[in-house]
């Protein structure tokens, strides 16, 4: 291994971030609001273990998105484990200690649901996305996630990122409402601003990061999976953005990032690239890009 390599205009010690009895938490600024938890607990386990550790943000080093294969918003390495899905601390711990392979769900159909009406996603609304991942204690992953997009929107001069879904019910339970639940969301990013090393950045193609829905809504009637209506919804709508195409990164088989890929080639997305294999506990699985053509 070199001693250190050239980075634009930093240079990284490989040793510093990859040593043994090291963990090194790599994110994507403040868009998942599940980093801020992962980020404090591997920093405690670190301590506990009498490891050191380091956080880097790949906003602000994208080249180590690059230099590390990361195309994910999270990626743990301890030592040389590799370590993608959110997990709680314990499980963490655990995974570390004992070299242990991931193990995510593999995915299973819900009912298709649709939303009742759309919302852009901009600067001012963006923190409430949150509550759709993350519940209970969130004011900390809020105001990340506002500040990552007021970040990036100062980069490419344009206030959007996005879609949210609504639905009205009878009662408002545990999240914040646009006239009623929030019940999917698609996060969109020119892909000329996403760290990833996919193999091209240009800010015509639409890059979702993240594609997600409310799986408890609070009404069983209503319960079920938006990603799909969210997803139509943006290929209907992207054009009007300046958009040309949508890129975005899917499991095989897995909910994880954006998966599984089915529910991409149900809506006409082509698979362009297998950009990652990972080998989980029950087998293999891909990291595969896709692909939609707007024009």
């Amino acid at each position: 291994m070199p001693d250190g390599e050239n980075v634009g205009s930093i240079h990284y010690e490989r040793e510093s971030i990859l040593d043994s009895k090291h963990i090194a938490f790599f994110h994507f600024g403040g868009q998942c609001p599940y980093q801020d938890r992962i980020f404090g607990d591997a920093r405690i386990i670190a301590k506990d273990l009498g490891w050191t550790f380091s956080s880097h943000d790949l906003v602000e080093e994208p080249e180590l998105a690059v230099v590390h294969q990361i195309f994910t918003p999270i990626l743990v390495i301890a030592d040389t484990q590799r370590i993608i899905a959110p997990m709680d601390g314990r499980e963490l711990k655990q995974m570390i200690v004992n070299k242990a392979q991931e193990s995510w769900r593999r995915f299973e159909d819900q009912p298709l649901q649709r939303a009742d009406r759309f919302e852009s996603l901009i600067v001012q609304n963006i923190s409430r996305t949150c509550w759709v991942c993350e519940k209970g204690y969130i004011d900390i992953p809020e105001l990340n996630k506002h500040r990552w997009a007021h970040k990036l929107k100062e980069k490419m001069g344009k206030d959007f990122f996005g879609y949210i879904g609504g639905k009205t019910f009878d009662r408002i339970t545990h999240t914040r409402p646009i006239g009623g639940e929030i019940v999917g969301v698609v996060e969109i990013l020119p892909a000329n601003l996403i760290p990833y090393p996919i193999p091209e950045h240009d800010e015509t193609t639409a890059f979702i990061n993240c594609v997600y829905s409310e799986k408890n809504v609070g009404n069983p009637n209503y319960e079920g999976d938006y990603r799909q209506h969210m997803l139509e919804h943006a290929i209907e709508n992207l054009p009007s953005e300046g958009f040309e195409k949508i890129q975005v990164i899917a499991g095989s088989t897995t909910a994880h990032p954006n998966g599984p890929v089915r529910i991409f080639n149900n809506l006409g997305f082509k698979e362009r690239d297998i950009l990652q294999r990972i080998e989980l506990s029950d087998g293999p699985e891909e990291f595969i890009l896709l692909e939609y053509d707007l024009k």
